[in-house]
């Protein structure tokens, strides 16, 4: 198996192109808590997607930010992305104005096949 670096936008259009992606944020005692979300759309230097108001998930994100994203392509490369999340402002909702939408700044990426 072989790994190389690849940029964090080209990560991010990859995981765009997978959609159903992994997830992992860490609770109020640090443990970590994955699950899969939907990248709704990938923009320079984030990956936009949406979760509830009332969810866990979204209490983590606004309280650590942290994220790590992880994804299979059908050529079975795995893409993995970490960084911050953050809520954009209002007025930048756009396909998630009913929810609470994040955006991720991606700060290191992996690609490996």
């Amino acid at each position: 198996m072989s790994s190389e670096c690849v940029s964090a936008q080209s990560c991010i259009e990859l995981l765009r192109q997978i959609r159903d992606v992994s997830f992992a944020t860490v609770d109020e005692s640090g443990a970590p808590q994955a699950r899969i979300i939907d990248i709704m759309l990938a923009e320079p230097r984030a990956a936009i997607f949406c979760t509830a108001r009332g969810k866990e998930f979204y209490r983590q994100l606004v309280e650590d930010g942290r994220v790590a994203v992880t994804g299979l392509t059908e050529g079975f490369e795995m893409i993995r992305l970490q960084g911050r999340a953050h809520r954009p402002p209002e007025d930048q909702l756009g396909l998630c104005e009913h929810s609470g939408a994040a955006a991720g700044d991606a700060a290191e990426e992996t690609r490996a096949d």
